[in-house]
């Protein structure tokens, strides 16, 4: 019995009890942005543009700012969360161990002790696996506003968004994918650079844009039409046309998304562990691993993700 409540002791052990701190942020926001001198000249132009960067870095760093706070106390909440539990089923396990003691000596004491100890024991388990798949979440969340931060921080062209978002010209299927750019209804998509490919909205004031170039074989036409013929390859082997999204009339083939899990547009299933949609209602899915965040856009409603994904392989 001893060892039994070493163990657990242990367990309650990796829970840290709060501390009552706050993660201090940024505290984007508030500055302002010199006007711009009178007249039509290249300075006034200049200065507009950048006044305009500016005021999205800013809107930017709050939002980023926001989430970190967020993720900050949903962190404490799960630590918390996780030192009750745990320390709840050590204290049961000792009240149950005192109360089970004068029935040691039998046989079947003995085995109704193993028995209950057992049951801690297990449920001590789950709580750290518990805890656990939410800090890897949250975790995940973490990476994703701190790729915010450095896609804002100025000076280190590593770590800022490139000057041509587009930068995978060199794309063919089975390279990772860039995650859409989600700017929300009748939300405006990134700007088209002269040497870059165009960006293409899926779906009428859908606001989700995507990298053209990461379509080789896309089809837009009239949502109300049926989708484009079944395609061949250079092998005579059918590559038929997937649905982008519903009523989006946005279509590609197959042979665009090779190893996804692709379901009905809308559909309620849920893939397999460690898959991700790649695109809303897509019905697309992805091994998480083969899909980058897009780095035009790197801030807003990011939030904890609510996937825990293994480490290894699919």
């Amino acid at each position: 019995m001893a060892g039994v409540d070493r163990l657990l002791t242990r367990a309650h052990g990796l829970f840290a009890a709060a501390d009552g701190g706050e993660v201090a942020t940024g505290g984007a926001g508030g500055g302002s942005v010199p006007a711009a001198p009178a007249g039509g000249s290249g300075l006034s132009t200049g200065v507009m543009t950048a006044a305009g960067a500016y005021a999205r870095s800013q809107t930017g760093l709050a939002g980023l700012d926001a989430e970190l706070g967020r993720a900050a106390a949903e962190g404490g909440a799960v630590a918390g969360q996780g030192r009750a539990g745990s320390g709840a089923i050590r204290d049961q396990a000792r009240s149950v161990a005192a109360a089970l003691a004068p029935m040691g000596n039998s046989a079947a004491g003995a085995r109704l002790m193993v028995a209950a100890m057992d049951d801690h024991l297990g449920a001590m388990q789950r709580q750290l696996e518990t805890t656990s798949a939410h800090n890897h979440a949250l975790a995940a969340g973490l990476r994703q506003v701190a790729a915010g931060y450095r896609g804002l921080a100025p000076g280190d062209a590593k770590d800022s968004p490139p000057a041509a978002p587009l930068d995978s010209k060199t794309w063919k299927p089975g390279d990772p994918r860039h995650m859409p750019y989600i700017a929300g209804r009748d939300g405006l998509g990134p700007p088209n650079y002269p040497d870059a490919p165009p960006w293409v909205e899926i779906g009428p004031r859908s606001g989700h844009f995507v990298r053209s170039d990461e379509l080789p074989g896309l089809v837009v036409q009239d949502p109300s039409l049926l989708g484009p013929a079944t395609r061949f390859d250079d092998h005579g082997n059918p590559d038929p046309y997937i649905s982008l999204g519903p009523n989006t009339g946005a279509w590609a083939p197959k042979s665009d998304f090779p190893g996804a899990k692709i379901y009905p547009p809308g559909s309620t299933a849920l893939p397999p562990y460690g898959w991700e949609e790649w695109m809303p209602g897509s019905g697309i899915y992805m091994w998480h691993g083969d899909l980058v965040p897009e780095p035009y856009n790197p801030y807003g409603p990011l939030g904890p993700s609510t996937e825990t994904y293994p480490q290894g392989g699919r």
